[in-house]
């Protein structure tokens, strides 16, 4: 099992990538050579051509299989956090894709939480997290696409480092708003796209203005934390 880079040592790694020559960043040979050095053979590098085909079952299994083979217990950074904590409205709060549950048990120190993500394995992680720092949250299985709420059943929806791994965008962000009475925030990285990243993100958002447009909330706040774009959309 590889040992995840910390996320500062990753946006460093993507940043020197970037900057090489057009036919060194497509060499597939060269790609899958470096992917298998410093995240290990797990990683499907065809995952960003077939990942609209994958069933739901196949996608949990395959997200189970990285959160135990290379993924970090979190991706928002501490900055991210504040904000996040700052920025939530009401007493009802979702967050989609808790990952090991790190800032949904932060919220909850505020506000009744809900979290979601579609690992199973990860799901278990968060639950002892919570449980280990005496916290009450409610935990659900389930995928961004189709999230098993109500509509408007939440004040604010939190989704960080989520909406670049999902199958379908389009619907998910639908989803999103769909369950949202007050304020949606989002956090995705900036980065361009890339046949070739050693993740597994399906979607790419160069700019704030990209997610502001994709979002598609009039009322809202788009900004840049941490090399990642930070998003507030008021729904109301």
């Amino acid at each position: 099992m590889k040992i995840p880079f910390p996320r500062k040592i990753t946006v460093i790694m993507h940043k020197i990538w970037n900057s090489m020559p057009k036919f060194i960043r497509k060499n597939s040979y060269l790609n899958k050579l470096i992917i298998q050095i410093f995240v290990g053979s797990w990683l499907d590098l065809d995952w960003k051509k077939k990942y609209k085909k994958i069933s739901k079952i196949e996608w949990e299994k395959y997200y189970d299989l990285a959160h135990k083979n290379a993924f970090r217990d979190e991706d928002i950074t501490s900055t991210q956090k504040k904000a996040v904590l700052k920025n939530i409205i009401g007493n009802n709060v979702l967050e989609v894709g808790c990952g090991s549950g790190q800032l949904s048990i932060l919220m909850s120190k505020k506000v009744e939480v809900t979290a979601l993500d579609c690992s199973g394995y990860i799901l278990e992680k968060a639950k002892k997290n919570a449980t280990y720092n005496k916290i009450q949250i409610t935990f659900k299985k389930g995928f961004v696409e189709s999230l098993p709420f109500s509509d408007s059943h939440f004040d604010t929806t939190v989704c960080c480092h989520t909406l670049e791994h999902v199958q379908n965008l389009e619907k998910s962000i639908k989803e999103l708003k769909r369950v949202t009475s007050k304020r949606l925030i989002i956090i995705v990285p900036q980065q361009n796209f890339n046949e070739f990243t050693p993740d597994l993100h399906t979607h790419f958002f160069e700019n704030k203005n990209k997610l502001s447009e994709i979002v598609g909330i009039t009322k809202n706040k788009t900004d840049y934390i941490d090399t990642d774009i930070f998003y507030l959309g008021n729904i109301n």
